[in-house]
């Protein structure tokens, strides 16, 4: 059988390195050397096995050789100076808390508390796959320069929103690609929901119906697209004909 999906379950962290668990979870040991650096001294193999995911490296760490690394005082102190860094990381005041605090005035209420990233990809690191190509680079790059900052950036990734609110710019209709798988969870979650939900007999055979309408709404639309997405020789007004919008290229 085929697995579906893989969970990484380990053992309970021992209370001396419990911060390891921090430290995995917050991508910042991403851009973090000495928090890789730490990770990898566990045992640099295994670090290598793991590709460089701490998360996945304390799941295959027993719990003898967690209770070890407790007994280690060296690394116990290493992880509790990662830790100080982290939290120091996260709460002490950055150049945008500075340079939002001078921005208040009786005029303005101040810098944005928040700031909405869209993309499609994001690729902070190779560990969490949610980037394609540069772009996607391009806007880990920026989430890391801004958490630097101290810039309150929250990264939205988005799917088809930006193709219907950015009507002053050019976008590449390919790119709807990554839409695809998306878009169909968000129907079969949809279509679930409904189901569930119906109690009759009659509201079931009306659910199917809705079922049945957007499952060949789906295959005829990915058909449609087909020459599209795979760079087929199609007619310029057939071309023509798939970009619905005029900004679409």
């Amino acid at each position: 059988m085929k697995a579906i999906r893989r969970f990484n379950v380990r053992t309970v962290l021992p209370e001396p390195i419990a911060a390891l668990g921090d430290l995995a979870l917050n991508l910042h040991w991403s851009w973090h050397p000495h928090t890789r650096d730490l990770f990898a001294s566990i045992d640099p193999v295994r670090w290598a096995e793991c590709h460089q995911d701490p998360t996945k490296m304390l799941a295959r760490l027993s719990a003898a050789e967690l209770a070890t690394l407790a007994n280690d005082a060296e690394f116990v102190a290493r992880v509790d100076v990662a830790k100080a860094a982290l939290d120091h990381y996260l709460e002490a005041p950055r150049w945008y808390q500075e340079w939002a605090a001078a921005q208040v005035t009786e005029e303005s209420p101040g810098a944005p508390r928040a700031i909405a990233y869209f993309s499609p990809e994001f690729g902070i690191t190779h560990v969490l796959p949610q980037y394609s190509g540069g772009l996607g680079i391009l806007a880990g790059d920026h989430l890391k320069s801004a958490s630097d900052l101290g810039v309150p950036i929250v990264g939205v990734a988005a799917t088809w929103l930006p193709w219907f609110i950015s009507s002053g710019r050019p976008i590449f209709s390919f790119y709807a690609v990554a839409t695809i798988p998306f878009t169909i969870i968000a129907i079969s979650l949809v279509v679930n929901g409904l189901i569930t939900s119906a109690s009759t007999p009659r509201q079931r055979y009306v659910v199917w119906l809705i079922a049945g309408a957007l499952l060949t709404s789906v295959v005829v639309t990915f058909w449609y697209f087909h020459p599209i997405y795979t760079d087929g020789l199609i007619s310029y007004d057939a071309w023509r004909s798939r970009m619905w919008f005029n900004r679409w290229i």
